[in-house]
């Protein structure tokens, strides 16, 4: 009988996670990118309890463990350091494990690594042009260069700008700009000494009038790296050209005058940062379809979500458990099993990307008066309610054998 065969166009986090479980459900895949090499990209990333569950079912957690910091703690401060609320958000007793703080690209190499190992090609520099689905022929991909793909599905995870959805779903609504600007980078732990803000298990997060900062150990044990990441409001989308072009001594610059004053360690780690990442926070919402025919989309292709949850790799990689899991008996008809998968997953991720959106609103500009209110909003309920606020979501499982 003849295996089933996958096109899977995007090698970021969805695609090798989508390859590795389908391999997993005795399907074949080919991963196609459009882009070269993708190892060095990305600034941290976090991944919750949900997220590494799904690592588990693929016998990877304890080496993403291995290479990340494991965080189970967060911490409210305000501009001036004071202390705003902590507490355990992703208690491993609970929840199976903490969440864990690692660089993208260790992630991406983790998985990549582990594709090539089973033998799961990845091909690059194969940008998408067009996809035919024709009735009783198998689905063609074809590229740029001239080469095409044959298989007998196609599943998009090439992103928020996915050009598999704007080929194949062209009435799908654009990303969408929140308001906020995200830049970030890697700097030495020795940035934060003296400051007392440098727990191996906590995530530090403090909130200004305009301005936010977090950061946290970004490695295993007490190894000297911390990842950091701030988010400012701005009146309007800044430019990709400009994005390009500004210098990385012009952006510590600004972001010294913006954070100027705050508690340590925020200046010197700003200070003491050699390379820096700027991005346009977007999310993707009210896609009504993720599927036409045997085309399928999944991660930030269908549904991306701004990063202020942390939830963004972890329900993309839940997406290609559960949608390899419904392709083990598919009995041929793949529009059923696409209708059962987003059916399945809409709602949770549609209520997280709302969840984040006002995460994001919280970081916007306020007055002395609103930022007063905010805190004290935040030092009540998270006392209240923190521990808990997460755990419907950290919950969250896919039965492999069930």
């Amino acid at each position: 009988m003849k295996r089933t065969h996958a096109i899977i166009i995007g090698a970021g986090i969805a695609g090798p996670t989508m390859a590795l479980f389908l391999k997993k459900a005795g399907i074949t895949a080919a991963i196609y990118e459009a882009y070269g090499d993708l190892s060095d990209i990305g600034g941290p990333l976090n991944i919750a309890p949900n997220g590494m569950h799904i690592l588990h079912a693929l016998g990877l957690a304890q080496q993403v463990m291995d290479h990340g910091a494991v965080i189970d703690t967060n911490t409210f401060l305000n501009a001036k350091g004071k202390c705003i609320a902590s507490f355990v958000n992703a208690d491993a007793r609970k929840f199976g494990f903490a969440t864990v703080s690692i660089p993208r690209a260790e992630l991406h190499r983790i998985l990549v690594d582990a594709a090539q190992e089973q033998g799961i090609p990845i091909h690059y520099g194969k940008k998408l042009k067009n996809i035919r689905d024709r009735e009783g022929q198998p689905v063609i991909a074809a590229f740029e260069d001239g080469t095409t793909a044959a298989g007998d599905l196609l599943i998009g995870a090439d992103g928020i700008n996915s050009f598999t959805r704007s080929l194949v779903l062209p009435e799908s609504p654009s990303p969408e700009f929140t308001g906020v600007i995200g830049i970030g980078g890697f700097t030495d732990a020795s940035a934060a000494e003296g400051s007392g803000l440098l727990a191996p298990n906590v995530m530090y997060m403090s909130f200004g009038p305009g301005e936010f900062f977090g950061f946290s150990r970004i490695c295993p044990g007490n190894a000297s790296a911390i990842g950091w990441w701030v988010n400012l409001p701005v009146d309007r989308e800044v430019p990709k050209e400009e994005i390009r072009n500004v210098s990385l001594e012009k952006m510590k610059a600004d972001l010294l005058i913006r954070f100027k004053g705050w508690h340590a360690p925020v200046e010197n780690i700003i200070r003491n940062t050699n390379t820096l990442m700027m991005h346009n926070i977007q999310d993707l919402h009210n896609v009504r379809r993720w599927h036409k025919g045997r085309v399928i989309l999944i991660g930030d292709a269908a549904h991306a979500m701004a990063p202020h949850a942390g939830q963004g790799a972890s329900t993309s990689m839940e997406d290609a458990m559960l949608l390899a899991k419904l392709l083990r008996d598919p009995h041929g008809n793949y529009g059923q099993v696409f209708e059962d998968f987003q059916l399945a997953r809409q709602d949770r991720v549609s209520s997280i990307i709302e969840q984040a959106r006002k995460y994001g609103n919280s970081k916007k500009i306020l007055s002395p008066v609103a930022v007063a209110f905010r805190d004290l909003f935040m030092r009540v309920f998270m006392r209240l309610f923190g521990p808990r606020l997460n755990a419907r979501v950290y919950a969250y499982r896919i039965h492999w054998n069930e």
